[in-house]
């Protein structure tokens, strides 16, 4: 509306002070907002992840009530297929809409001698298998 429009002061978007509003002031308020994250969510969870051998992932931080933002490692191990994170619950995380507040685990699948070969396609529209 135009009283919002009229109470923006763009001189103040300004924020490394050159003159111009641009990329580099985008990238500042963000780097600003990261830092200050404990200052803008009253309550953060520090959410660890349990791999159960598929290597180490620091922990990260998602505000209470909130979605976790940031994407989420993947981790691998030998012999077997990452499936998915589950939360504390046993519920599957879905990133981006699942509010999480506690440590995460790995899902894994083995890898299975049984999955057929990669199959090819001839020009008669007959599989084979690769050898």
């Amino acid at each position: 509306d135009e009283d919002a429009k009229a109470d923006i002061h763009f001189t103040e978007a300004d924020v490394n002070a050159d003159a111009a509003i641009d990329e580099t002031d985008v990238q500042m308020v963000k780097d600003y907002l990261v830092g200050n994250l404990d200052s803008l969510t009253p309550t953060l969870h520090t959410i660890s992840f349990e791999t159960a051998g598929g290597g180490d992932f620091a922990p990260v931080k998602a505000g209470d009530g909130y979605p976790y933002r940031g994407e989420l490692p993947t981790p691998a191990k030998d012999d077997y297929v990452f499936v998915n994170w589950t939360m504390e619950n046993g519920e599957t995380y879905y990133p981006l809409t699942e509010v999480v507040s506690a440590d995460m685990t790995s899902q894994w699948n083995p890898k299975s001698s049984s999955i057929l070969p990669p199959l090819v396609w001839t020009t008669r529209n007959r599989m084979f298998p690769l050898p």
